[in-house]
């Protein structure tokens, strides 16, 4: 081999060969030139993927039975950062298998990586990422996590062990960047793309692993090293040491499709070192999928089917240029879809010739018909002439037959949602269900000949019905409109099916079957026209408050965020749909308590709807009834009644007097009353709700009675409340399962029906298993184990157990703060409690004087006027039981002073008998 003479070259030769490099010791002519800081900073990137090369595969050195929750099974494998293990958990709690990662203590620089990583998955939640389950640090001092197993092969062996078909691979391939763009989308970099991070599990599902070496864009994440990379698919910003973004996991992504459709990498890859890959990185965009699969055996489709576009979208990913790869990994899966569905690839030039091969792949029958009748012509017989103007004639009449089958169709669809409530513009004719169920039957007595149509019309009718309430109906309709999708063939269609029988599953509690129906519908909707497209929007809008109801909410907002912004933007303003998604936006941020973001979109749904359809619309039932609950929240009481009255007189006006919105809204109504003072108001309005419930409504109905059992615990009746609250977790138990984080709540207020009973034992067991249980499902930060915390607290303050209920009022406090601030009504009873609770312990009565003292200091916020007199009572009484009685009877005075209507007249009394001395 030639030695290089230039001084450059000569010091490129040396790094490649892996030698370090003293800056000292360079050519004093060199110093402060670009190019040699470029190759220094190369030097110090390829000395640390050496170094970790290098580094010893060694593990903690003692491997526990037990970690946590979890039971060791096996070693799963070993590294320089320590080793992982599969672990089960052995708590009770639930049966579930993880992958345990273990540190080894004397690597604080991995540990750091593992919290990060923990610190990243927990914002991560998508169905092709591992999810983060827990983390602790064991007794050797070792930090460790567990994150979901799974039990699968890395997707480069999963395709070739199947010999997967090429248009399969994309598909993976498509889930994974679904993956990536998700963990984009929350501002995180993976930068460690390859093959034994996406594993593929026994459903065909890919799941991407390790955000160990990850990047938070937003800045909180911290830096790694280069030693964490891997050469073989690090983007060339990696190995020379720059600035690392999103682009650069569009170029790993970029490597790894080559390798799923080549069955290698590029040749420039095949060195070992970073020194090796570098020095070719100048030829990789010439590399091309189908020339490497020429080398290739096992391959089972020929090179020539990568020819083309696929060639051209791996040469955009895979460009040295981050600005010149694609703009996102949306756009990589865009272009990837674009192809499965032979339309023009952006990755390629637009010429006249490549859009018509992509048009004629998509029309090859009619083409090939075309090209039939073309011959025929060149014949010049006049036969052939006859035979091609038949043709012409057939063909022109069977467009007039499809133009006018789609007139009837859409005439038949707009004439239905007339009698559906929630889409029709004017008076009811005739009964809805009626009009329905006859024209479901007619529907399979005229269009027999026109499945496709046929099931069109039937998805729609089917939505009415179940609209209205008729739930036996809407199934029978949408399965025989789902059996005639399958039989024609078209992915949309079935599709917006799904969805629509996912909402059915949704309204009969069995939410196993409308998240798997609702995945499928939105899985074939973004593969068919992208993440982004109507289409799929359409079923988030649906799906979020599916994803609500299985505690799913990250998720669950953001599919109502993303529909209502695709829907905003595509869509007028008067559009139902877009009324819509704005609706389920505010639903959902409902739930989450985001309660000024709720307002707001559901103040903008109102108008809107006002505006398009009138003062009257049905639309305009669900918009009140959040509304209403959020003004109850806010304790706005009187305009949160007039939102749920006037809901409850449009549902009763549109639905009948016996339907299900009818009662819901008087659910939400009781609700308010009884928080405004009046439980005796509230049972009565629940009476009315339980008499307008259909039967059938399991959800609907295990909701009132939870209700109706918290309102007795108000008015002191136990035993009434207990047999509702038992229904109640019977119904969520029935058909949730230990997933329905409300089975739990409901179990919580069954334990304060029993303690008002005296049945401590049994309230406190009830209660313990409901805070243990909610946490696992939601984690420890979700306001709703505030819920339950302030229920045990009483049953252990009736226990005499006055410590573990001060933790309980402490732990719900903090979650109300976290939640909603300081200043909310929620904050300061559980401030008020706690205080309680701590004033029977000698030396917690330190503590409620501090918090009393710190509560009275802001007496004049408003949401703290309920809980005034009690506060006050409570400090005179520690004031009098540290000898304080001069302060004890100042403040009594005080208090007694103050204009305080609608409070109780007790605290009054207990509060002049401090003055008089008594």
């Amino acid at each position: 081999m030639t030695t290089p003479t230039d001084p450059l070259q000569q010091l490129a030769a040396r790094i490649a060969a892996g030698e370090a490099i003293d800056p000292s010791q360079v050519p004093a002519g060199l110093l402060g030139t670009p190019e040699l800081e470029r190759l220094l900073s190369l030097a110090r990137v390829a000395g640390a993927l050496d170094a970790n090369a290098a580094s010893p595969s060694s593990v903690p050195t003692a491997s526990p039975d037990r970690i946590g929750a979890w039971r060791l099974v096996r070693l799963l494998g070993t590294g320089g950062m320590g080793e992982v293990w599969l672990g089960e958990r052995v708590d009770g709690a639930v049966e579930q298998l993880v992958a345990l990662k273990r540190v080894r203590a004397d690597l604080p620089q991995f540990g750091a990586r593992l919290r990060e990583e923990r610190r990243i998955l927990a914002r991560l939640e998508h169905p092709n990422i591992a999810r983060f389950i827990d983390a602790g640090v064991d007794a050797s001092g070792a930090p460790w996590l567990a994150m979901e197993y799974v039990d699968g092969a890395s997707i480069t062996d999963w395709c070739r062990q199947r010999a997967l078909p090429l248009r399969e691979r994309l598909r993976v391939f498509i889930k994974v960047c679904a993956a990536v763009e998700h963990a984009h989308r929350h501002l995180v970099v993976h930068r460690d793309l390859k093959p034994s991070n996406v594993l593929v599990d026994a459903s065909g599902e890919p799941k991407l692993l390790d955000f160990g070496i990850a990047k938070l864009l937003d800045g909180s994440g911290s830096e790694v090293t280069a030693a964490a990379l891997t050469p073989a698919y690090a983007a060339p910003e990696q190995l020379r040491g720059g600035e690392i973004s999103t682009a650069t996991d569009v170029y790993a992504l970029g490597l790894l499709l080559f390798r799923l459709l080549a069955g290698a990498l590029p040749s420039t890859r095949a060195g070992g070192s970073a020194a090796a890959v570098l020095a070719q990185l100048d030829d990789e965009e010439t590399q091309r999928p189908s020339a490497r699969a020429g080398d290739t055996q096992d391959l089972p489709y020929a090179p020539q089917a990568l020819t083309g576009d696929l060639d051209a979208i791996v040469a955009q990913a895979i460009r040295a240029a981050p600005e010149a790869r694609y703009g996102s990994v949306a756009a990589l899966s865009a272009d990837l879809a674009r192809h499965l569905d032979a339309r023009p690839v952006r990755a390629r030039a637009p010429t006249r010739w490549y859009r018509f091969t992509r048009f004629a792949t998509r029309q090859r029958l009619p083409l090939a018909l075309g090209m039939l009748a073309a011959a025929a012509l060149i014949a010049g017989t006049a036969v052939a002439l006859s035979q091609a103007a038949r043709a012409e004639r057939e063909a022109a009449s069977a467009r007039r037959e499809l133009a006018r089958a789609e007139r009837v169709s859409e005439f038949l669809a707009s004439l239905y949602r007339e009698q559906d409530p929630l889409t029709r513009s004017g008076a009811r004719s005739s009964t809805p269900q009626a009009t329905l169920a006859d024209a479901v039957a007619r529907v399979g007595r005229e269009l027999g000949d026109e499945p496709a149509l046929a099931a069109r019309l039937l998805r729609v009718l089917g939505e009415a019905q179940l609209n209205l309430g008729e739930l036996g109906a809407a199934r029978a309709t949408l399965d025989h409109a789902r059996t005639l999708a399958e039989g024609v063939g078209d992915i949309l269609l079935g599709a917006t099916i799904d969805a629509a029988s996912a909402a059915l599953a949704l309204r009969e509690l069995r939410q196993d079957d409308a998240e798997r129906l609702f995945a499928q519908a939105h899985r074939a909707a973004v593969a068919a026209r992208g993440a982004d497209s109507l289409e799929a929007a359409r079923i988030d809008a649906s799906r979020a408050l599916s994803l609500v109801q299985l505690s799913r909410f990250k998720d669950a907002r953001e599919a109502a965020e993303r529909a209502d912004r695709v829907l905003s933007e595509r869509l007028p303003a008067s559009s139902a749909e877009r009324i819509n998604a704005r609706v389920t936006f505010g639903m959902v941020t409902e739930q989450l308590r985001e309660d000024a973001v709720a307002q707001a979109a559901m103040r903008s749904a109102i108008a809107a709807i006002e505006s398009a359809y009138g003062a009257d619309d049905a639309r305009l039932v669900v918009p009140l009834q959040t509304l209403g609950e959020v003004l109850r929240r806010a304790r706005a009481f009187d305009e949160g009644r007039a939102m749920l009255t006037r809901g409850a007189a449009i549902a009763r006006a549109q639905f009948g007097t016996a339907h299900m919105t009818v009662s819901n809204m008087l659910v939400r109504l009781a609700t308010l009353e009884r928080d405004a003072g009046d439980a005796r108001r509230a049972i009565a309005v629940l009476d009315e709700a339980e008499a307008a419930l259909p039967a059938g409504e399991i959800g609907a109905r295990a909701q009132l009675l939870a209700i109706r059992g918290g309102t007795w615990i108000e008015l002191g009746d136990g035993a009434r409340a207990e047999v509702d609250l038992r229904e109640a977790v019977r119904l969520r138990r029935d058909s949730g399962g230990l997933r329905n984080g409300l089975a739990w709540y409901n179990q919580a207020q069954l334990g304060e029906a029993l303690l008002l009973q005296g049945r401590l034992d049994e309230a406190d067991a009830l209660q313990a298993e409901a805070a243990r249980e909610l946490r696992a499902l939601l984690g420890p930060d979700a306001y709703q184990n505030a819920l339950i915390a302030q229920r045990w607290s009483k049953t252990l303050d009736a226990r005499g157990d006055a410590r573990g209920a001060a933790a309980q009022w402490r732990e719900a406090r903090r979650l109300v703060e976290k939640t909603y601030g300081n200043a909310h009504h929620g904050y300061f009873e559980m401030s008020v409690a706690l205080a309680a609770s701590l004033s029977t312990l000698v030396d917690g009565r330190t503590e409620a004087a501090a918090i009393l003292d710190d509560l009275l200091a802001r007496s004049d916020t408003p949401d703290f006027a309920p809980h005034y007199l009690g506060a006050v009572l409570l400090r005179c009484r520690l004031h009098v039981a540290a000898g304080e009685r001069a302060r004890a009877v100042a403040l009594a005075r005080t208090a007694l002073q103050r204009p305080l209507p609608g409070h109780d007249a007790e605290r009054r009394a207990s509060l002049q008998a401090i003055v008089d001395g008594r």
